[in-house]
This record gives C-alpha cells, structure tokens and sequence, in this order.
C-alpha cells in the first residue's frame, strides 16, 4: 500500500497546481466587477453627486454678489469652495476602503494580490466617482458665480483637490478603525487647506 502511494505521488502530470492568474489579468477581472458593485450602491451614489451639487449652489448663490469686489474676494471663494470638496473627498474615500476592507481581507486570504486589489479600487474610485463627484460640484458653482476663467481650468482644479484628499481619507482608513479614520481624515483635511493653506 505505501508502494502504490509512492508510485501515485510519483507520476509526472498526476496533479494539476492552480496557480493564480498575473497582476495585469488580475486587475481586468476585478474591474470588470466593480460596475456591478456600483449598480448594487447606486442609490448611495446618486445621494454623493446629489449632496454635492446641492452644496455647490448654495456656495455659488452666497458667492455669486461677493466675487465681484476683487481678486481677494476670488481667493476666498475658491479656498472655501475648495475645502467643501475636500472634506467630502475624505469623507467618501474613508467610507469608500472602510466599506471594502473585509473584502479585500477575504479574497487577499484567497491568494488575490493586494495590489491587484488596490489599484482597481483606486481606478475605479478616480475615473467613476471622482469625476462624477467632481463635475457634479464644479458644473452648477461656475456658472452660477460666474468665473472668468475656463471651465477646464477650475474643473482641474477640483478634481485634483477630491483626488488629492481622498487619498487622504483611503490612507487613513487603512491603517485604523473607520471611526477613527474618519473624524482624521476630515481634521488633516481641514488642517491642510485651512490652517496651512
């Protein structure tokens, strides 16, 4: 019996190891699942975009009068305006890895890589809810206050300033607890674009 076990183990192509696909077709698999994720949420998504364009028109209708007193009154205008869209970027994108922290524990105990992970997440995060949080807020505050600048160049502005703080907001909630990254993300927020600014 010990012989034929022996004999078992010994064959070549007995056994067939699944070895976990690369990093690159790891990342297309999950990408192609993280739509599904955002159609199951979708009413919270549509609440993100909606807070937001109801906090860009009510800055923008306070703002409209007062931005045409000079480039101080501008300055002012757009650190505020700047800050709304931080501390809501760090707000989400604590939510955002807190909410997705048991699954990537589940599926990086499964043999998925971290940064496979991670970079899909980031991915997804930048070109889907930034962008649509970002638009959503930039659209109805610069044409109703009434800005001389393009509209390609405030929008740059803050997208980069969501990206920006929602880094700040997924790092945190990383290494701590959800409340904890919370309430943190939105103080080094505030500290970065208010008090250092």
């Amino acid at each position: 019996t010990s012989g034929e076990i022996k004999q078992f183990l010994s064959k070549k192509d007995q056994f067939v190891f699944r070895s976990s696909p690369g990093f690159f077709k790891q990342c297309y698999f999950l990408l192609q699942r993280e739509p599904l994720k955002t159609m199951r949420m979708l009413d919270m998504r549509v609440l993100d975009a909606g807070s937001m364009a109801i906090i860009a028109l009510g800055y923008a209708f306070v703002n409209r009068d007062m931005i045409r007193h000079g480039l101080e009154a501008v300055t002012q205008a757009n650190t505020v305006a700047m800050m709304f869209v931080g501390c809501l970027s760090s707000l989400w994108g604590a939510l955002f890895i807190s909410r997705e922290m048991p699954m990537v524990q589940r599926e990086a105990s499964e043999g998925v890589s971290i940064f496979a992970l991670f970079t899909t997440l980031n991915i997804y995060n930048t070109a889907v809810d930034l962008l649509i949080r970002s638009l959503a807020y930039s659209l109805p505050f610069f044409y109703i206050t009434g800005y001389n600048m393009t509209f390609l160049s405030f929008f740059v502005v803050c997208f980069g300033t969501a990206w920006s703080c929602s880094a700040i907001g997924m790092l945190l909630a990383c290494v701590m607890d959800a409340r904890s990254a919370i309430g943190l993300s939105v103080s080094v927020t505030i500290l970065f674009g208010a008090v250092l600014n």
